[in-house]
């Protein structure tokens, strides 16, 4: 996409901006820029900027959005997930965050449920990175250590599951389970019948 790069210093390696994120950014931060200089963005970003201000409120980035993220942001990514999986997407079942970390908090908050006064608690992977972790101990939550099975390329024995949950019972109120898939930082990547294990595992338990 051509646009007005001329001044913006190459990358390491030489490597030249993207020019139409930042294009886009810029128009719709500023639409104005739409009237009063068009020769200096591409067509294409120029579309989409209109696209994304039409899907906003009062056509301006300034506006309240919808809590779960603008809806033709929900539905290209719904489009992108059906084009790269095979499978239809729902905008309806998508959320945008702020990121990875604000997301996954968001979603233990709502487990923040006391059952006849006993802690909640999360099914954590071990080993796991510390945001699970330290989640858990912000919100005064139960972390409920299930180990990871290094000897078979660090899958996830359903039995472990099993004893995980029983030994957490007497303890606290197990809420969820957290799965890191791929691996982090072991990285391997869980087979689709581990994955179904896990799935049968916790509709049995809801």
């Amino acid at each position: 996409s051509s646009g007005i790069n001329a001044e913006w210093p190459l990358r390491p390696g030489g490597q030249q901006p993207i020019t139409f994120v930042r294009e886009v950014s810029a128009l719709t931060s500023f639409p104005n820029l739409m009237k009063t200089t068009p020769e200096s963005f591409s067509s294409d970003s120029v579309k989409r900027a209109q696209a994304i201000l039409a899907g906003c409120g009062g056509q301006s980035m300034g506006a309240y959005t919808d809590s779960v993220g603008i809806s033709l942001v929900r539905d290209h990514i719904a489009e992108y997930i059906a084009a790269r999986d095979g499978y239809p997407a729902c905008p309806s079942d998508i959320f945008i965050g702020t990121g990875a970390s604000g997301c996954i908090k968001a979603i233990m908050k709502m487990m923040l449920t006391m059952d006849n006064e006993n802690k909640p608690g999360y099914m954590i992977p071990v080993p796991q990175y510390p945001l699970y972790s330290a989640c858990t101990a912000e919100f005064n939550a139960e972390l409920i250590s299930y180990y990871m099975d290094e000897s078979n390329n660090w899958t996830l024995d359903v039995a472990e599951l099993e004893r995980a949950y029983e030994d957490a019972k007497a303890i606290c109120t197990p809420k969820a389970i957290i799965v890191i898939n791929p691996g982090n930082p072991t990285g391997q990547n869980l087979p689709a019948e581990n994955i179904a294990e896990i799935i049968k595992f916790a509709l049995t338990l809801r």
